[in-house]
This record gives structure tokens, sequence and C-alpha cells, in this order.
């Protein structure tokens, strides 16, 4: 994992949502940067040498002038504060309370986003483990409390208090957004902001999952209005579309279809 040290330097994850976030930020604002890739598959996130950059065991990591941030919040901030001398829109103190309203909520919204992530991609395969592999696989996570819903979503589907409260989340925070939307273009006003970087990668998983909560009855123009908005732009393809195989959204579609069809029936 050697680097040039006169490069910021990015430990991402090609689909994690919050490298995402932070792969907007960079594109956005034309950062120049390295980039290593963490294959979460692969358990890369709990080699000793990653650990010791990062000892969360998360994504991303951002290493810029030896200073080292390891949440996406903070790195998305610290981007936007270093862009032209501070001067940069991304920075206007006057929308900095309502931007961290918005970064603030992208917290809880990863959290049930993993939830639903978890149990349409993952909780077959972690069935199939033994009592004693789950154990040992969940004991590596450092976030207990996110080990803990990993193991509510394995144990009891939708069922679980992780799924229930995460489907729950889901359909308030669409419906915010949507109604945030009927008189601004962008989250906070008529311009683009870090809201807007923070809020659509975890929107987008939820179209790729195809666990969009019209399921529920309700429908979401302005929320489509404003993706579609937010994908025309360059930022969106270098940072999001180039990082998602053809395969990945496939998989997404596949497992995330017959979860949909359940929620349809609640």
């Amino acid at each position: 994992m050697m680097s040039n040290v006169d490069i910021p330097i990015l430990y991402h994850s090609k689909t994690s949502v919050c490298s995402q976030k932070v792969r907007l930020v960079l594109a956005e604002l034309d950062v120049e940067w390295q980039g290593i890739v963490v294959d979460l598959k692969k358990g890369e996130q709990f080699a000793d040498e990653y650990l010791s950059v990062n000892p969360k065991a998360s994504v991303p990591t951002y290493i810029d002038n030896g200073s080292t941030l390891t949440e996406s919040n903070d790195i998305m901030l610290h981007l936007s504060k270093n862009a032209l001398g501070g001067k940069h829109p991304f920075a206007d103190p006057d929308r900095l309370n309502e931007v961290m309203f918005w970064l603030d909520l992208s917290v809880r919204f990863h959290t049930a986003v993993h939830v639903l992530t978890t149990l349409a991609l993952n909780r077959a395969k972690l069935q199939n483990l033994s009592d004693q592999e789950l154990r040992e696989k969940l004991n590596r996570i450092p976030d207990k409390a996110r080990a803990q819903r990993i193991f509510d979503v394995v144990q009891n589907g939708l069922a679980g208090i992780a799924a229930s409260s995460s489907i729950i989340y889901l359909k308030n925070i669409f419906q915010k957004i949507e109604t945030d939307l009927e008189q601004n273009a962008f989250l906070c006003g008529g311009e683009l902001s870090l809201a807007d970087l923070a809020i659509l990668p975890f929107v987008k998983r939820i179209e790729f999952l195809q666990l969009t909560p019209d399921w529920s009855g309700a429908t979401f123009p302005n929320v489509q209005n404003w993706m579609q908005k937010l994908e025309a732009r360059p930022s969106f393809e270098r940072a999001v579309l180039s990082f998602h195989s053809a395969e990945a959204l496939e998989k997404y579609k596949v497992h995330g279809t017959p979860l949909r069809e359940e929620l349809m029936k609640l």
C-alpha cells in the first residue's frame, strides 16, 4: 500500500456507499487523489496493514498532508473547506447548519441501507455458516452495534428489529426528501451542496436493490427528478457508475427483487 505522499490517498471500496459520497465530492471539486481499493468481500479491511491506518476496519479512509480521516462526513467537510481557499460554495457558512442536518441524517440512512443490503445480498450466505463460523466473522467487526444488527438480520430476517426499523426509516426518509424538494431543486436550496452528495449514494443503492418504497403506495416524483439532475452531472459517472460493473448492478436487482416482493405483502 505504498503511495506518493504528495497526493492525498483515498482507501475506498468500489461499491461502498460511504466511499461513493467522498468520491462524488472529489469529482465535483476536481481534486487529484490516489485510490487504493480495499476489497471488503475478501476481508481486506481486517488486514493488519489496513487496521494500522483505520482501526475501525471501515472505508473510506482519507490521508492528506499527514492527517488521517476515517469518517466520510469528516472527509467531505475537509475537502469543502480546503477548496478554493475555503471560498467554494460547498463551504458556505450560511448553509452549514442545513448541510450538517443532512450529513447527520446520512449516518442513520447508512445504517438502514446496510441492513437492507445485508438482508437482500448476504443473509442466505451467512445462514449457511456454522454458529462458530458466524460468531468468528462477527467478532472481527470492531463496531459491535453493526455486528449485532447483522446477527439480527441473519437470525430473524424481516421479523427482526434491525429490518423492521430500517424499513420504517426508509419510508420516512424518502418522504422527507420528497417534501423538501417540493420548493427546491436541491436539498439545501437552489444549488448543489454536500447534502445532495451525501444522500445520493444511499438513494441509488435502494434503487439498485429495487427497494424504493413506492411498494408502500407512496410516489416520489421529486426524488426522481432530483436524482436525474445529479445523474446528469459528470461526477456521477466518475464517482459512482464507473465503479459498478454490470454484474454488480444485476446482482443488486436479482437479490433485491424477491425482498421487494416480500415487502409488498406486509
